[in-house]
């Protein structure tokens, strides 16, 4: 009776080892997926500062543009 209470203390604390190792691994999953998202987000954000900076770019030319278009019908008049 002993070493079946004493195998079944034994099989319990092995249980218990390897909840621990399952929670670990899904804690080094968890990590992983928060590190890659990091990633994907400084990648989003760097593409959208190019659009921004291709958009006030192309913005400024077109005031340019315009102000040129403004300056030349006054001249005309």
């Amino acid at each position: 009776m002993l070493e079946e209470s004493g195998a079944a203390g034994q099989g319990g604390a092995h249980q218990a080892v390897a909840v621990v190792g399952e929670t670990e691994d899904g804690m080094e999953e968890e990590d992983q997926d928060i590190h890659v998202r990091q990633q994907r987000g400084e990648m989003l954000f760097a593409v959208a500062e190019v659009v921004f900076e291709v958009i006030v770019s192309a913005v400024s030319a077109a005031n340019e543009s315009w102000s040129g278009l403004a300056s030349v019908d006054t001249a005309a008049v």
